[in-house]
């Protein structure tokens, strides 16, 4: 009799299970003094959410992001910000491990976008 009652919930949870488990967003920024990626400021920034802004302890000159759990989706970027509310973009920060540098003016807040 039980089995019977639980015919019609299998096609749920086999729907359920073979969902993929959520990608979870780890990335860690690193932001310098300088305009080259050379007088770090803050390392380990850690960024784990969609569009949540984060303001920078100062106002910082050049940026590196990297992610922590493997390659990011093809459009998500960090945008850093000349105001410390994630106003005014400054730049798009592929998130690669690679120094992003010159900004047009020293970043104040960052966020990620597009992940």
């Amino acid at each position: 009799m039980q089995i019977v009652n639980l015919l019609p919930l299998i096609p749920l949870l086999s729907t359920a299970l073979a969902a993929p488990a959520a990608n979870t967003l780890s990335v860690s920024v690193d932001v310098f003094q300088d305009k080259v990626c050379n007088l770090p400021s803050v390392r380990g920034y850690s960024f784990t959410e969609n569009n949540v802004c984060r303001q920078f302890i100062e106002r910082e000159g050049s940026v590196t992001a990297t992610s922590i759990n493997g390659p990011v989706k093809q459009g998500c970027v960090l945008q850093v910000f000349e105001s410390t509310n994630c106003e005014n973009v400054l730049a798009a920060i592929t998130i690669d491990g690679s120094c992003q540098a010159p900004l047009l003016a020293p970043a104040s807040s960052g966020k990620l976008v597009g992940c």
